[in-house]
């Protein structure tokens, strides 16, 4: 069976990219609906959950965040979309943070609770106990209206990672599909549980703590990661520009057929990384291609559960950042050579997911 792969001109991707987030219309009917099913979906999850007396009944209260519309080469997501599923945990507790690392534990006094070993938040504990009742949850609802629902997991070294769960329309033929990839995280008011000054938190923030992907030999199975979310400042301007970032990327990606890295999760995931990378808030000032061969590379450089790597795709990725970087060149006369210089746009260390 032969490839059939869209061939694409370097510089005419690049002048597409670069206008195309500009005239971006996402269709604020087909955005409607699907936010609508969205919640809908999310309320049946929550009500299945209380009904079944599971311990996270109270926690996905912000579900439809994380949702997105994968219609072919269409992808739909909310405004302002999340990769992290964010909760608040109702008890004090007490940080102790690792400069080094960028890693943080969270303790509470004689803790008896699915979600602590010990007096400690596991991230491994809370994400066993989700992935278990999930399961749950989506075999004792099953179907919903026009859609079929599914569970599953990405797990690093063998622990629940990215949470998915899949509603198909069964009026599509497979083709439309809901989904929800996100990565569970602890939401702290900054006034409330304040980082170190080292973090640089701008003066009212939030942070969120989530299980790491990378286990070093001296890393502590409590230890979370630590990042104060650039994305979540963004005004709607730069919100509809991350959206067209995520979208173009979908497309590149599933017309060269790398289907194993175009999936909403993965995806939302890159772009949060590269954000948080570039310095300060240089993402509301870097060019569109350059976030998309941002997302590209840090697409590359994950690999939750080996289930996304494809030698065959990660070349046909390679390619396209090749192609885009080069289109850059041609089309700016090196001044977007100057801005692909993807190296001096990363500095900041706690964006390793």
């Amino acid at each position: 069976m032969t490839e059939n792969k869209t061939k694409l001109d370097p510089k005419k991707i690049f002048e597409d990219l670069s206008t195309f987030v500009e005239n971006l219309q996402t269709g604020s009917g087909r955005l409607e609906e699907f936010m609508r099913d969205a919640e809908m979906i999310g309320d049946a999850i929550t009500a299945q959950m209380q009904a079944d007396g599971h311990v996270f009944k109270d926690y996905l209260g912000e579900l439809p965040s994380t949702a997105s519309c994968v219609d072919e080469i269409s992808l739909l997501l909310p405004v302002h979309f999340e990769v992290f599923l964010p909760v608040r945990l109702p008890i004090a507790l007490a940080p102790s943070f690792d400069e080094k690392q960028r890693t943080v534990q969270l303790r509470h006094p004689d803790m008896l609770h699915p979600f602590f070993f010990g007096n400690m938040l596991n991230a491994r504990c809370m994400n066993f106990v989700l992935k278990q009742e999930l399961q749950q949850t989506i075999a004792s609802i099953g179907r919903m209206r026009s859609y079929d629902l599914s569970y599953r997991a990405n797990h690093s070294r063998h622990v629940p990672f990215m949470h998915q769960i899949l509603a198909v329309d069964r009026r599509s033929n497979g083709r439309r599909c809901i989904r929800f990839d996100f990565v569970l995280a602890l939401l702290f008011e900054g006034p409330v549980l304040p980082l170190p000054p080292y973090y640089d938190a701008p003066i009212n923030y939030t942070w969120l703590a989530y299980g790491k992907i990378e286990v070093g030999r001296n890393r502590h199975p409590a230890d979370w990661g630590v990042v104060v979310p650039k994305w979540q400042t963004r005004s709607d301007l730069d919100a509809k520009r991350l959206n067209g970032v995520l979208l173009l990327t979908h497309r590149l990606l599933s017309t060269q057929q790398c289907q194993n890295y175009a999936a909403p999760g993965p995806l939302k995931l890159g772009l949060a990384t590269a954000v948080q990378e570039i310095k300060g808030l240089g993402y509301e000032l870097t060019p569109t291609p350059v976030l998309v061969m941002l997302t590209m590379k840090k697409l590359m450089q994950k690999d939750v559960d080996g289930a996304t790597t494809n030698v065959k795709q990660l070349m046909s990725i390679v390619r396209l950042i090749e192609q885009l970087y080069n289109g850059g060149q041609d089309e700016a006369h090196g001044e977007a050579g100057k801005a692909c210089n993807m190296q001096h746009l990363c500095s900041t260390p706690e964006a390793n997911y």
